[in-house]
Formats: structure tokens, sequence, C-alpha cells
């Protein structure tokens, strides 16, 4: 399968509390994690923001393997879209902190939020009012925001990985696999 620069890495969840409860709050799709190529020759290497790192690079065969193989490669409609400029704004952002609020103005920015900056003007993907599923979810959100010093936000913009993969501009290429 090739994988192109620009390409986006879409991690299903795993059996962690907090991937469960990211998959279940935020949609159908049960993705939980985002992370975009940024480079093929002569290694594949991605770009993304996880806990506790913040936004960092990693080759694809390392961001396998500690994903076990729950990885699928969507590709951009490039027609229209300028994919190296989202590249290079992606790793302008390398070595900011993580953003545990989600929220956005935060410091530091979320995998989906390094994504939809990466390519922010482009028009693939769209802000959404963030989802904490049903009461079981937001009771495990209420008290993740507790633990932060703050309620549970309402009607904040934001994205998550299940809200980019609805895009129309994506579509699936295929499994990848550590």
């Amino acid at each position: 399968m090739e994988i192109r620069e620009g390409d986006l890495l879409f991690v299903r969840s795993g059996h962690k509390k907090l991937d469960q409860m990211i998959a279940q709050s935020t949609g159908q799709n049960s993705y939980i994690h985002v992370a975009l190529v940024t480079q093929i020759e002569p290694e594949i290497w991605v770009i993304h923001a996880s806990m506790p790192d913040g936004c960092l690079t990693e080759t694809l065969t390392d961001f396998l393997v500690k994903r076990k193989g729950l990885v699928d490669l969507y590709r951009i409609n490039a027609r229209g879209n300028n994919i190296s400029r989202a590249v290079v704004r992606a790793q302008d952002n390398l070595n900011r902190p993580y953003n545990y609020s989600f929220l956005p103005n935060d410091e530091g920015l979320y995998c989906s939020e390094l994504i939809t900056e990466a390519f922010k003007g482009q028009n693939i993907f769209k802000l959404n009012p963030l989802e904490f599923g049903g009461p079981k979810e937001q009771d495990y959100w209420t008290k993740y925001y507790a633990k932060l010093g703050m309620d549970l936000p309402q009607g904040v913009y934001g994205s998550s990985p299940n809200s980019l993969v609805k895009s129309p501009q994506l579509h699936f290429i295929g499994e990848l696999s550590d």
C-alpha cells in the first residue's frame, strides 16, 4: 500500500479507559487518535500530538508498534488543497505541549486540533461542538475536567478524530499493521 506525504493515520480504540471514553463520546466511529504523514523518504515519519509529550515526530514503524496495529490510512483529496503547506504548518507546531483541556486557545494542541490547524483555511475540516456522550461518558468527563479545575465545557467548538474522518474530502486507503 502506497503511503504519501499528507496522509492521515486514524487510530482505532484500544482498551484503555480514556480511549473508550473518547470513542464513545465522539461518535459512531471508534477513532481515538490521528497523525499526519510528514515525510516518506528515506523513511516514513509522522507528526502528532499525544500525552504527555505534546507535538512530536516519530517513525511510522514506532507509531504503529505503539498503537498495536490499530491504524487506518486515509488520504485527502489533493485537488485544490495544499498538502505541502499543511505539512509545514504541522511541523511549525513541533514541541508544543499537549492540550489536556481540548479547548481552543489553550497553550498546547491535542491530536485532531493539530490536524485542523495544519489544514486551516483549506475547507477540509470543520469544527463542531465538543461532544461528551451520554450520562456514563459525561460523568467521566465531568470528573476529568474537575481534575483540571474546570467545569465540563458546553457549546465549545473543537474537533475529534471521529469528526475529522467524516470529511467528504477524505477517503479510506486501507488498514496498516505493525
